[in-house]
């Protein structure tokens, strides 16, 4: 159970550092993403999701903190996390909300598709199943992965 106090400081994190995302290819997510690791690490821990450092863009930035959450969770998040949150904030959360429900990949279309965004295909060979059954294409991971420091 997560306290009330709690939800109060991740709204008020994500109001100022978050966002709340519709992707094309019907995913959805909550992330954030900053130089700081601790109030990721504390979100992590609230909510779960994953933690990743990245590599700058340009060489006088600095390395970066990425927290973010997928899916069910993202939604159930956001539907948390709704009361609390500014009327722009709201209304960023509605928005993803209503493009996932029209996204083709709700209701299990998603799961015939033979290619992820990219164009990899899904083969057994290149494709790993997550412990909610989604799909991820290996190629796309080893391509994220090259961009990220552990």
């Amino acid at each position: 159970m997560i306290s009330t106090a709690s939800l109060n400081w991740a709204a008020g994190f994500l109001e100022g550092e978050g966002s709340f995302i519709h992707l094309g290819d019907g995913g959805i997510r909550v992330c954030a993403g900053q130089v700081q690791k601790e109030p990721l690490v504390r979100l992590h821990n609230l909510f779960k999701g994953s933690l990743h450092r990245y590599k700058p863009r340009q060489k006088n930035w600095q390395r970066y903190w990425y927290w973010v959450i997928r899916s069910t969770t993202a939604i159930s998040v956001m539907m948390t996390l709704f009361p609390l949150m500014s009327p722009r904030r709201k209304a960023q959360i509605r928005a993803a909300l209503q493009r996932w429900k029209k996204a083709p990949g709700v209701g299990g279309f998603q799961r015939s598709k033979t290619h992820c965004p990219r164009k990899h295909s899904y083969s057994k060979r290149n494709t790993y199943i997550r412990s909610e059954g989604a799909r991820q294409c290996k190629a796309c991971a080893r391509l994220r992965a090259k961009r990220r420091v552990v």
